[in-house]
């Protein structure tokens, strides 16, 4: 088990001489991308405990809806029964974090069920009390701030706490309509911006001092409206207040609590958005240098797609209290992400890290591309049987001139096509022969009729058709064999008095 690091390696994280490690309450600010290379350790580390405080942050807002909750930890429970490892991602005891990969598989399992129980008993604890009418009720205040600590003490696996967070944005979606309607109905009528009306409402959608919180940010040109016109802005400012307030109702909290949660939820997530998308441009020159040393193994936006998921599973999982660069432990998750989705695309599976070689076994062939077996293994660190091969697969050896010649450079020697040519096959011929059938077909479809036209094409075989019998037609048609050769002179006998007759003889 591994101790924090010192301080001075991570000014974001504080050392302890305990298994763990503590995080600084206060948020670090978003880093500036223009930065040397040596601070870029700070700035990665700072941008990584911005996501834990920030991820801690949302998972205690969630608590408001016990009910997401409550079914985010038994999902978190499920999968420690099965791979730990997409569980959670840290839990907090006694004031310290614990990292999946820090302690035992066995001892991180036990740490996140003891975990689930605390917050579902406090889940239970906080149903139990109920939302009394007096809002300052202070044993449900207590219940729930300690409902919210535990809550915040517990990040689960990334995939697994960002399915709750849609849940819950699905949940509040008719809410944030509401409150939309609201901010835009006060910028509207007291001239000022949406930003304004937003923040001047913040958290206080369903609360009677909304009314001064946005006459406040108004100004005192407010004061000079008429009187009737602050009547009919507070009447229906109350009358979508009642609209926001029953949208509201249904949570384990009083409604005001609910609609703070919500204004934060939405804050705190645009933060965390901004921090992965600030953190993703930072270090997006370890997604183009796998893009380019995996060019020649498939379509590069596949590969950059897949480079691209693996920086972000890093960002997400990168832990700064153990010295770890970030380039280091990012190269290793986006080179994971690719050869998965390489492996997945072979339709002949390849051994792993092959894809890597062939990489290399392309650049230098591009260089030179008549380089022998030899100087290739020498070049490239593989053995030359690895790379005999490998070079099936490699792009520059796939494909040949059909004009290469096969003998050195002796001046009589043909092209390959000459050597794999049917010299059987007339294809002027053929062209010319297929040409004029597909004229006569045309010819006569002008003189005759469909019926005609049919009779005559099975009869003679035209058209490369195999010539058929009378008695055959007839039962085909439900004609007599002597109908079917009366129609039959009948269409010869056109086709001579046409005045097309003249060209088809000369085409015998």
């Amino acid at each position: 088990m591994k101790e924090a690091t010192q301080a001075k390696n991570q000014p974001a994280a504080e050392a302890t001489a305990h298994p763990g490690f503590s995080l600084c309450l206060d948020l670090p600010p978003l880093p500036d991308l223009q930065c040397t290379e040596s601070s870029s350790h700070d700035r990665n580390c700072a941008m990584a405990v911005r996501i834990h405080l920030l991820s801690s942050k949302l998972m205690a807002l969630l608590s408001c809806d016990t009910q997401i909750l409550e079914r985010l930890v038994d999902r978190v429970v499920e999968a420690s029964h099965g791979d730990i490892e997409r569980s959670a991602d840290l839990v907090c005891v006694d004031g310290l974090w614990q990292r999946i990969g820090s302690v035992p598989a066995e001892e991180f399992s036990l740490l996140i069920q003891r975990k689930a129980l605390l917050i579902k008993s406090q889940i239970a604890e906080v149903r139990a009390i109920g939302i009394s009418a007096d809002t300052g009720d202070l044993f449900r205040m207590a219940a729930t701030a300690r409902l919210t600590r535990s809550a915040s003490e517990f990040i689960p696996y990334d995939l697994l706490l960002n399915s709750s967070l849609e849940e819950f944005r699905a949940r509040c979606l008719e809410l944030e309509v509401g409150v939309r309607e609201i901010a835009n109905f006060a910028a509207r009528s007291l001239r000022i911006s949406y930003r304004q009306a937003r923040e001047a409402g913040h958290g206080l959608w369903g609360s009677p001092v909304l009314y001064s919180s946005l006459v406040k940010a108004a100004g005192y040109e407010y004061s000079l409206c008429p009187a009737k016109t602050k009547r009919a802005f507070r009447s229906e400012l109350i009358s979508m207040q009642t609209a926001v307030v029953h949208l509201a109702t249904g949570a384990d909290v009083p409604v005001n609590d609910m609609l703070w949660c919500w204004d934060n939820f939405r804050s705190t997530s645009r933060l965390l958005d901004e921090t992965l998308g600030r953190f993703a441009t930072a270090n997006r020159g370890l997604v183009e240098k796998a893009v380019w040393n995996y060019s020649s193994s498939g379509d590069p936006d596949s590969i950059r797609s897949a480079a691209q998921l693996g920086l972000v599973r890093a960002m997400r999982r990168f832990a700064p209290e153990k010295g770890w660069k970030f380039s280091t432990y990012a190269t290793t998750w986006i080179q994971q992400c690719i050869l998965r989705d390489l492996g997945m695309k072979d339709v002949i599976r390849l051994p792993e890290g092959s894809h890597k070689a062939l990489g290399t076994l392309s650049h230098l062939l591009k260089d030179k591309p008549n380089a022998s077996d030899a100087w290739l293994a020498e070049k490239s660190g593989l053995s030359r049987y690895e790379v005999q091969n490998l070079m099936y697969f490699v792009n520059q050896r796939s494909a040949v001139s059909m004009d290469s010649l096969m003998v050195g450079d002796a001046s009589d020697a043909g092209g390959v096509h000459e050597h794999i040519s049917d010299p059987n096959n007339n294809f002027i011929d053929d062209l010319i022969e297929e040409d004029t059938a597909a004229f006569v077909l045309d010819t006569i479809r002008q003189v005759l009729s469909d019926k005609e036209l049919a009779i005559l094409t099975a009869r003679f075989g035209l058209g490369n058709a195999s010539p058929r019998t009378l008695k055959e037609l007839a039962d085909e048609y439900s004609l007599s064999p002597e109908r079917i050769r009366q129609i039959e002179v009948q269409a010869v006998k056109k086709l001579r008095d046409s005045d097309l007759a003249e060209a088809l003889m000369e085409l015998q």
